[in-house]
């Protein structure tokens, strides 16, 4: 994925879409995932993480998160993290509810540069 992804970037910068400059800028963007994964947390409940998936590079990342409160869509900046190579950083120590009236917590990365 990450290498289809590099293909695309240099691509762009030879058609003229983006700079060099804006493209390496991006590339962090690409090594870092989020989810949520599924530790003991008990009847179905899962923790969110981040984590760098670069094999020799760290990297700091912002997150946010998204949930409804009171009908509300929010927005929330979580901070800054410092990810060293292939390192999995726990979002939270907390669960999330299980079951189809789950609160749903959607973290995602909205800055990422190679430290």
């Amino acid at each position: 994925m990450n290498k289809l992804l590099n293909l695309i970037i240099v691509l762009f910068i030879s058609l003229g879409f983006v700079t060099a400059i804006e493209a390496a800028e991006q590339l962090p963007m690409t090594y870092v995932k989020t989810g949520a994964k599924t530790p003991s947390c008990g009847k179905g409940g899962k923790t969110p993480y981040v984590k760098n998936t670069h094999a020799s590079k760290s990297i700091l990342v912002n997150l946010h998160v998204k949930y409804i409160y009171n009908g509300d869509i929010i927005n929330k900046d979580v901070g800054n993290y410092n990810l060293m190579p292939g390192q999995t950083k726990k979002l939270t120590s907390r669960c999330s509810v299980p079951g189809p009236t789950s609160q749903l917590f959607t973290y995602y990365a909205t800055a990422a540069q190679w430290l």
